[in-house]
C-alpha cells in the first residue's frame, strides 16, 4: 500500500517496522552480550526513512516514539553501508520481480539514498565502511561478505570508502 498510495500510509508503515527492528534488536542486544554480532540494520536506520519520508507533524511523533523505545541503546560498533547508484538499485530491484517493488521509483531511491549518506556520514565517533556495490552483489556473491569482514577489521574510527574487485558475470 505505501508503495501505491504513499502519503497516508507513510506513518503506519514506518510504525510497523519501528516495533519489528525493535523485537529484532532486542535479540541482537542479548547477543551481543556474548560476543560479535553482526546485524543486517542498525536501529537508526529508522529514523533516516522517517526524516526522508515524512511531514513534520508524523515526524515528531515518530521520534519521540522512538526515543522511548530506542532510548540508550547498544551502539554499534561500527557499520558497514552497502552503497550503489539508483540506476543499479533498479536494474536489482527489477530482476528480483516483487511485485510491490515494482513500484519504487528512482526519485523515491535518489531522495533515500542522499538520507543515508547524509545519516551515517555525518555519523560522529562511528566507525562506517561505504562498499561501492555497484559491481559488487552480495546476494549473487554471498562469499564475499567475508571481503566486506577483512575491510571492516581495518577500518579506523572514521568513514572508509571501499571499492571492491569488480566481479566477473
Amino acid at each position: 500500500r505505501y508503495y501505491r498510495h504513499g502519503g497516508r500510509y507513510v506513518l503506519p508503515t514506518q510504525l510497523w517496522f519501528l516495533l519489528n527492528r525493535r523485537r529484532l534488536w532486542s535479540e541482537v542486544e542479548k547477543k551481543a552480550e556474548a560476543g560479535l554480532v553482526l546485524a543486517d540494520f542498525v536501529p537508526d536506520r529508522e529514523l533516516v526513512f522517517a526524516r526522508a519520508v515524512m511531514e513534520d507533524f508524523e515526524r515528531s511523533v515518530f521520534s519521540d516514539l522512538f526515543a522511548e523505545l530506542f532510548g540508550g541503546f547498544r551502539r554499534p560498533d561500527a557499520v558497514v553501508f552497502l552503497s550503489a547508484d539508483a540506476d543499479v538499485l533498479m536494474e536489482r530491484i527489477a530482476s528480483r520481480n516483487v511485485a510491490f517493488e515494482g513500484r519504487i521509483t528512482r526519485r523515491y531511491l535518489d531522495l533515500l539514498s542522499d538520507a543515508f549518506h547524509n545519516h551515517f556520514l555525518s555519523a560522529e565517533g562511528l566507525p562506517v565502511l561505504v562498499v561501492n556495490t555497484n559491481d559488487y552483489n552480495i546476494v549473487s556473491d554471498p562469499a564475499s561478505v567475508l571481503d566486506i569482514y577483512s575491510q571492516l577489521l581495518r577500518c579506523p574510527a572514521e568513514v572508509q570508502y571501499y571499492t571492491p574487485p569488480r566481479m566477473e558475470s
